[in-house]
């Protein structure tokens, strides 16, 4: 019987990535993501102990790539202002690029079907929300935004964001939200400006 080749939990993940791409997240196996690396069942099982497991270090991964490129991004503003919008666009964008490659892999379905994905996803948002209060609280230290409690505005303006995505997406508008975004940043900046400025 041939040897089946080493595969890394790296490995696992790209082609985890790739067959839930190719065949969704309710019909991918265990046995389709071995095959797509040349290994059984077995070996995947010994890297990660179920689908579930493996399909929240994706969802995992694919996040840490997203917050990477997003606080890269962020470090080339030198505004406050900069940074709100490369934030809002950046997140959008991510958005976007998941539902173009995952099609109906929807956040509702991974939670759903999937509580070790719904404790990433939490995990995830709540860091996201810490990196928009950073921006808010930087703007208000360094006198750009009116003094206010970043923790409520964040909150206030991670819902504008979420529902202003949910609704471009869910009605179709996506080549719109360019505009709806502008639009949205534009509320919010008149809100934080300093009115002495």
């Amino acid at each position: 019987m041939a040897r089946q080749p080493i595969v890394t939990k790296e490995k696992l993940l790209e082609a985890s990535a790739a067959t839930i791409i190719r065949f969704g997240l309710r019909k991918s196996t265990l046995e389709d993501i071995g095959r797509a690396v040349g290994v059984s069942k077995a070996a995947v099982l010994y890297h990660f102990h179920s689908k579930e497991e493996l399909i929240a270090a994706v969802v995992e991964q694919e996040y840490a790539r997203f917050f990477a490129d997003l606080r890269e991004a962020l470090a080339r503003e030198a505004t406050a202002e900069g940074k709100l919008r490369v934030f809002g666009l950046g997140r959008f964008q991510y958005i976007q690029d998941r539902l173009l490659a995952y099609g109906a892999v929807t956040k509702e379905i991974l939670e759903s079907v999937m509580p070790l994905v719904r404790e990433c996803l939490v995990r995830r948002r709540e860091e996201e929300l810490g990196l928009l209060r950073d921006i808010l609280a930087d703007g208000m230290r360094s006198g750009e935004f009116a003094p206010g409690d970043p923790d409520l505005m964040a909150v206030a303006a991670m819902a504008a964001l979420t529902g202003l995505y949910d609704a471009f997406l869910l009605y179709g508008r996506e080549s719109r939200i360019d505009e709806g975004l502008e639009q949205l940043f534009r509320l919010l900046m008149n809100g934080l400006r300093r009115r002495d400025a």
